[in-house]
């Protein structure tokens, strides 16, 4: 009699369940990664340009949308606001990758926990707004 690999549920062997994991967990850490390299890539030109051109420091309004166009206009505040804003979105982002690569697992209690925890990340943001 040969052994088989343990079956987890859904008919998946555990080999293939860890592998998934071993997936999402690169997934949310390239996330993670690349939007702290973004944020501070952002922020470093922003400072640099801060001080090469200090009188060029204009704040940007207090929107998302007027943080984007002054950082587009290539405005030291703007700059640096953006990659602020992209360093807050990146822990959400990480929320919605477990979100997605729990319910592609069909692990829905997983899934459900991290829509309550997004859920409380965006009441979070807008009631601070």
């Amino acid at each position: 009699m040969s052994e088989s690999q343990p079956t987890a549920p859904m008919g998946r062997t555990g080999a293939d369940l860890f592998a998934a994991e071993r997936k999402l967990d690169q997934t949310a850490g390239y996330a993670l990664f690349f939007g702290a390299m973004l944020s501070f890539v952002l922020v470093g030109a922003g400072l640099i340009a801060l001080a090469l051109h200090p009188d060029g420091s204009s704040l940007p309004g207090k929107t998302i949308a007027a943080a984007l166009r002054s950082a587009l206009a290539l405005q030291p505040a703007g700059l640096i606001n953006l990659g602020v804003l992209i360093l807050l979105a990146t822990p959400l982002l990480r929320v919605v990758i477990a979100i997605v690569g729990f319910a592609v697992l069909k692990w829905w209690r997983f899934a459900i926990i991290s829509l309550i925890v997004l859920a409380m990340l965006l009441v979070s943001f807008f009631v601070a707004a």
